[in-house]
């Protein structure tokens, strides 16, 4: 499927944030050709240029009344951008929009950092570096197209009515045939149509104005919204893009940097579980924010290397019995139940032939939940194991139906494995000596 959509989408697939100060550097030639082998060796087809900031710098020449007060030009990075759009490297040129230090001190009016949407002054200054910019890039992408999160005086209506505005105002001198994109907050995606968010974003709203969707999904970061979400980064990512949205128009930011991540595991593993989660769900894309470019260049073509095997016997993960402050007792006592466990809710029918139950257990792995029983029935000689795969990201097992499920008599498992490849799943049991003690057919995914 990833290889799929890498033939067949022209564009941004596996880019490279790369912010203003990296991006002045590389206008010396030694270090832009470094740059350019490194990431190229690593199998980035894009970068991502920080042409505006939330500073205000700006990379581009360009003519307004408030240049003089801003003083935003920094640098000219059209050398940078032109040099690899001649090498075949897509560029994406981002432009921070209502988040501005620079423009909100000269205007000395706004909203904390932010300046207003609604001020024309702020919207024909946009656009002037927009139009700078569209010349030496592929694609035109807004960052901090919203409001602040805290109040600001007006009903969410307002605000959404005044921000769409804005943006349409701000993208009008862009051509239909350079796409544009906007970064949103991962929590957006999560929301139900017609949620009223603070920031006034709407993944529905911005579906009518651009062509590309970019939530910064990074799992470090939530905390209300889901439970540990850093420790399952798959599971979390995987939510975060698919809730609500229309997955053949998201590009997702990948968390490429070490906040949060478990120390067990390694950043290596966190961004991989990220790309396993996009690559899974058919996005089209991803983008690395902030990333530590020695490292996660040598893992992200590892991660492209492994893609091309399609091994069927290939573990994807490793789950082990684990039991939660009597979770287990609850499934036990109830016939319906919905349970939350370190960031995964999931719900189980148990059927009125529940007293054929001998045992019951969860295993658990980085990205999967497993629901173990060994039952006893009358027309059966000596009971038989179950194991019932609850709930991984890429899939869903339905209610009241036992999908994914590996049956076997004997002994009961010390592990379960999670075989993936070529589109199909197997589900493998290994007793404590890691002996095969069962496993399943395998199930089209």
């Amino acid at each position: 499927m990833f290889i799929y959509l890498l033939t067949t989408f022209a564009g941004c697939q596996r880019g490279i944030h790369v912010p203003f100060a990296r991006a002045l550097s590389l206008r010396n030639r030694a270090k832009r050709e470094r740059y350019y082998e490194r990431i190229k060796e690593a199998g980035f087809d894009c970068v991502v240029i920080d042409f505006k900031t939330i500073e205000g710098y700006v990379g581009v020449p360009f003519n307004h009344p408030l240049l003089n007060r801003t003083r935003a030009y920094k640098g000219d990075l059209r050398k940078v951008a032109t040099y690899f759009r001649k090498r075949g490297v897509y560029v994406v040129g981002r432009i921070t929009m209502f988040k501005d230090r620079s423009l909100r001190k000269a205007l000395g009016k706004g909203h904390g950092e932010f300046v207003p949407p609604s001020d024309t002054s702020v919207l024909s200054y946009n656009r002037a570096v927009v139009e700078a910019t569209l010349p030496y890039v592929d694609e035109v992408q807004l960052d901090y197209v919203r409001w602040p999160d805290f109040g600001v005086g007006l009903p969410h209506r307002k605000k959404v009515e005044i921000l769409l505005k804005a943006v349409r105002y701000i993208l009008e001198p862009v051509p239909d045939s350079v796409p544009t994109s906007a970064d949103i907050f991962g929590r957006i995606p999560l929301q139900p149509k017609g949620s009223h968010d603070m920031i006034a974003q709407s993944i529905y709203d911005f579906y009518e104005i651009f062509d590309i969707l970019s939530p910064m999904a990074y799992p470090s970061h939530y905390w209300k919204e889901l439970l540990d979400p850093y420790q399952a980064p798959y599971h979390t990512l995987l939510d975060m893009i698919s809730f609500g949205a229309d997955t053949s128009r998201i590009r997702v930011w990948i968390q490429a940097f070490g906040y949060r991540v478990p120390r067990r595991k390694g950043l290596s593993w966190y961004v991989r579980r990220q790309l396993d989660a996009v690559s899974d769900l058919g996005g089209i894309g991803y983008m690395f924010w902030l990333p530590n470019v020695p490292v996660l260049t040598r893992t992200h073509r590892a991660y492209l290397a492994s893609l091309r095997t399609g091994d069927p016997n290939e573990v994807w993960d490793v789950a082990s019995p684990t039991d939660e402050g009597g979770l287990l007792d609850t499934v036990r006592r109830r016939w319906d139940v919905a349970l939350k466990l370190r960031g995964w809710t999931l719900r189980y029918w148990l059927t009125s032939s529940f007293t054929g139950v001998e045992e019951i257990r969860l295993f658990r792995g980085d990205s999967v939940l497993l629901l173990y029983t060994r039952e006893r029935w009358s027309w059966t000689d000596s009971p038989f194991n179950v194991v019932i795969l609850l709930r991984a990201g890429d899939f869903k097992v339905e209610e009241k139906r036992r999908n994914y499920t590996l049956y076997w008599r004997g002994e009961a498992p010390a592990t379960v494995e999670v075989l993936k490849g070529e589109g199909l799943l197997k589900l493998r049991a290994r007793d404590a000596r890691g002996e095969v003690l069962a496993e399943s057919k395998p199930f089209p995914l």
